[in-house]
């Protein structure tokens, strides 16, 4: 199982590798495919890529897409429709939303 990212290649790999640095001799773990920077990892919550944990449920392909069809979507809105969505939804997330009373 893959529970780590190479951010160098974004190559996914189940432990670090130790790495000594010949000259210094000090030890580091490393991403075995690069000996480059490494971080948990986590699957795009949409195609399953591998990306880091730090990035959120999706990856920055899936992110776009989800930000332009959002963008399509308000563009069917009048002006004063965006504002009144924007009034009712201020800081309240999109899957919860209140109900008028």
């Amino acid at each position: 199982m893959e529970r780590y990212i190479c951010l160098g290649c974004g190559q996914g790999f189940p432990w670090p590798a130790q790495y000594r640095d010949p000259q210094t001799g000090e030890a580091h773990l490393t991403s075995p495919c690069c000996r480059t920077a490494f971080r948990e990892a986590d699957r795009c919550q949409n195609c399953g890529r591998l990306i880091p944990r730090e990035e959120g449920r999706l990856c920055p392909r899936c992110r776009k897409d989800a930000v332009d069809r959002f963008r399509q979507l308000l563009d069917r809105f009048t002006p004063a429709e965006r504002e009144a969505i924007n009034n009712a939804y201020d800081g309240v997330p999109l899957t919860k939303p209140e109900r008028a009373a």
